[in-house]
């Protein structure tokens, strides 16, 4: 929490099945009106998060927050099939949100800067960087950080080790990353004064001792 601030939740769109498309579906949608194209964001789930691997989305998500949906025929049209199914969620019926709105985006503005992802369940730390602004979806937590440190000590049995303890453990050893026990891990602050050189010298030299 003092190191990065704390642990933001990824979107929730209220139907999947609806506004995460793949690929292939977002060329048909949009075929008619290419400009409707910027509306489509990569998108990953917590399942497609791995330990220290770039994030590779193969879906996207339709952003339509905030927009006039009139002004991007072919997205409208694409929605005005499942409307019905759109009209009927709590978000518009209780909360307010337009038709063709997302549930929640808390944080959205914040996925496009650097960022260390993690799922919210894994039976490991599975910890990653992502500097492209590939937005996360529910199943996701992120850190608003590109510390490489940090990055380290996450994805370290440490971390596991304390994680086991502080955390919930579901039925077959998954562990729940949830941000209030993200948040309460103790990450030492430290300055980094050691210029390049030096470090990269350091670093030799306990591999060689290491190997010796």
């Amino acid at each position: 929490r003092e190191f990065c601030g704390e642990p933001t939740r990824g979107i929730l769109t209220g139907l999947n099945e609806v506004f995460v498309v793949s690929e292939e579906m977002m060329q048909n949608i949009v075929r008619t009106h290419p400009a409707d194209s910027r509306l489509f964001k990569p998108y990953v789930r917590g399942r497609d998060v791995e330990r220290w691997t770039p994030l590779d989305p193969q879906e996207y998500v339709i952003f339509t927050q905030g927009i006039g949906i009139d002004e991007y025929p072919a997205v409208k049209a694409y929605l005005d099939q499942f409307r019905q199914k759109l009209e009927a969620r709590t978000a518009v019926t209780t909360i307010g949100n337009k038709w063709f709105e997302l549930h929640q985006i808390a944080g959205y503005k914040q996925q496009s800067e650097p960022k260390i992802v993690y799922p919210s369940v894994s039976h490991e730390c599975r910890f990653t960087l992502n500097s492209d602004g590939t937005i996360v979806d529910k199943t996701c937590y992120f850190l608003l950080s590109d510390s490489k440190y940090l990055l380290a000590l996450l994805n370290s049995s440490l971390t596991l080790f304390l994680f086991r303890q502080l955390g919930a453990e579901r039925r077959g050893g998954y562990l729940e990353f949830l941000g209030q026990y993200v948040a309460r891990l103790p990450v030492r602050c430290i300055a980094f004064t050691t210029p390049t050189d030096e470090r990269a010298r350091l670093v030799g030299v306990g591999i060689t001792e290491a190997t010796e």
